[in-house]
């Protein structure tokens, strides 16, 4: 998990920028992610491997004519987190919560321990894997947990597909 700030160059091309961003967070290039410590005009984006923020800059660059700056951030572990958990982390040296362009917040760590410290002082189930475990969907009367799909290896949207076509209820998310 790799993290970095990325800001243009040029704040004359912030609406080339903003268009960039938003169009790799739709195409998965990257996971797209907002701080209030940073806000907006200085997203956050989110990789599985460094390349992914080369492909992502130059793409920028290129087809949007924003020129960046790329800024790592020294985090290394990422959760899901909860509103209620959110100023608890966030009042944490070397700990920061981000919302997603979905609205799912998340945690970032700068490591095991400094997560492990952080989850003593919160509530129980505060702290979610990012994908699996800890999600459930309810249809009508009927709640599905997560992990049920998990061993599947089906994405969100595969499963809310499968749930919509199986039923005529409608479908609510929600973190436990």
């Amino acid at each position: 998990e790799h993290f970095a700030v990325v800001r243009p160059r040029d704040t004359g091309r912030f609406k080339q920028f903003r268009r960039g961003v938003d169009m790799l967070d739709q195409e998965g290039v990257v996971q797209v992610m907002v701080s209030d410590r940073r806000g907006a005009q200085a997203p956050v984006l989110a990789a599985v491997g460094p390349m992914q923020f080369e492909v992502a800059t130059h793409r920028l660059e290129h087809e949007f004519g924003a020129q960046t700056l790329l800024e790592p951030l020294h985090y290394g572990i990422a959760r899901r987190t909860t509103r209620s958990a959110q100023p608890i982390v966030d009042g944490k040296h070397g700990a920061e919560v981000m919302r997603r362009t979905d609205g799912t917040l998340v945690a970032l760590f700068t490591d095991k321990w400094r997560m492990g410290t952080v989850e003593a002082e919160l509530p129980a189930g505060s702290l979610l894997p990012m994908f699996g475990g800890g999600g459930e969907v309810s249809v009508g009367r009927v709640v599905l947990s997560l992990t049920d799909f998990d061993e599947r290896k089906e994405s969100a949207q595969q499963i809310d597909a499968r749930i919509r076509r199986n039923t005529s209820g409608t479908i609510d998310r929600r973190l436990m």
